[in-house]
């Protein structure tokens, strides 16, 4: 069996399809769960010698099987050639980009080495740390040990992620914090979105991060109460108190803003919320006077004033209008997104539905003239009955006895 144009294998038995990286990998993966049907096609010795493996993948010596780069010299025999020809030779072998060889040419990834933990059998990573460069967005301790940039001058002294000699809390004056940081004025290093956030205890610990926020602009993806605290735009008018100024939840400041809608106690609600025919202010005034209400845009006014949003009227997966007539005309000049068919009556179904031997439009239009619709990528057409099916699981079973071979009707397993 070839491979498929997206890179899947087609098993010969099976008929499963499985990525390219698991084709002789040393691993049987053409068999079915629990192994209910039998197929070694995926590892067979002779196609597996003529084998070329996927890009990033090394072949062993026997020819046999191919494993990932990254486990070439890498001193395991986990997920390694059973042949153990991935551990020879090492000491002339180059380790990939972004790894790092021990002296006993073991290979290691570079965030490794001078961590302060042994990753080579024979130390090599922890040794002569004092002369080693750290790699790009780490720091040097000064007993020679790599940290994270974003661990430096943070007030925190973890035994796994900071210099155990505690080097990186000294001289803070100095240090310029990393991008995504801010320096307090005791010179620890915070995260922006705790500045002005209303909780010192949390932050600078000098309450630094707290002060002239009036003049502070809150990081992407907050808002900012009328007190200048930053809270997450997704807690702006979501029925709870967040600003101590109640000021994200009093609409005036914001009606229009973010898709809210003004209440006539002030409160905000959803703009798509209103005129839907359920309650969401507290007073009511979201489902009054909908006869002069515009709805939302992705949204249409029913006969009855109410607003439904057009995909799930027309794709029946929500709230209709009061008549099925009613929705047939409005869905008339809708064009169903990407990855939905159109039905005749013009209501919006999964394009995996269309001639999968079950009608899903009301008028069953998505079942008609099947033999000559073209099945999607990863399915294909039974020759008996001009369904498509996924390929995954469509099971071609051959039976050979002495006399005859019966090929068995495909099937589709749920």
């Amino acid at each position: 069996m070839g491979l498929f144009s997206d890179g899947e294998w087609l098993c010969q038995v099976t008929n499963l399809s499985i990525v390219q990286s698991k084709v002789c990998d040393g691993e049987l993966d053409c068999e079915t769960p629990k192994r209910s049907m039998q197929d070694d096609s995926d590892e067979d010795p002779d196609m597996c010698k003529n084998w070329t493996c996927a890009k990033g993948w090394w072949k062993c010596a026997d020819g046999l099987q191919c494993i990932s780069q990254e486990k070439i010299c890498d001193d395991s025999s986990r997920f390694g050639c059973k042949d153990g020809s991935d551990e020879l030779n090492c000491e002339d072998y180059e380790c990939l980009s972004g790894y790092w060889k021990c002296r006993n040419s073991e290979c290691i990834k570079q965030e490794y080495v001078c961590d302060g933990k042994k990753k080579c059998d024979d130390r090599s990573d922890e040794d002569n740390c004092k002369n080693y460069t750290c790699m790009q967005g780490y720091w040097k301790c000064a007993n020679g040990f790599c940290i994270e940039e974003t661990s430096v001058c943070d007030g925190l002294s973890y035994f796994y992620k900071d210099c155990r000699d505690r080097s990186d809390e000294d001289n803070c004056e100095n240090f310029a914090c990393p991008p995504g940081k801010w320096k307090c004025a005791n010179h620890k290093c915070i995260d922006e979105e705790e500045v002005c956030n209303g909780k010192s205890y949390l932050g600078c610990r000098d309450d630094s991060d707290e002060e002239n926020c009036e003049n502070h602009q809150c990081t992407a993806g907050h808002w900012k109460c009328l007190d200048s605290v930053c809270i997450p735009e997704s807690k702006v008018a979501n029925g709870v108190v967040d600003c101590k100024d109640r000021s994200d939840e009093t609409c005036e400041h914001f009606a229009g803003e973010m898709g809210n809608w003004k209440c006539a106690n002030n409160q905000c609600v959803k703009e798509v919320d209103v005129c839907d025919g359920i309650r969401d202010c507290f007073d009511g005034s979201d489902e009054s006077h909908c006869e002069n209400h515009t709805c939302a845009a992705g949204y249409w006014k029913c006969a009855d004033n109410k607003c439904h949003e057009a995909f799930s009227v027309c794709a029946k997966a929500g709230k209709s209008c009061i008549s099925d007539h009613e929705d047939k005309i409005l869905c008339t000049n809708y064009s169903c997104p990407e990855g939905y068919w159109k039905c005749d009556d013009h209501k919006c179904v999964m394009i995996e539905a269309v001639c999968d031997g079950s009608a899903h439009c009301d008028d069953e239009s998505d079942e008609l003239n099947c033999e000559n619709y073209t099945c999607l990528p990863g399915t294909a057409k039974c020759a008996h009955n001009r369904f498509c099916i996924e390929v995954s699981v469509k099971f071609l079973v051959k039976f050979v006895d002495k006399k005859k071979m019966v090929t068995a009707l495909d099937q589709k397993v749920h």
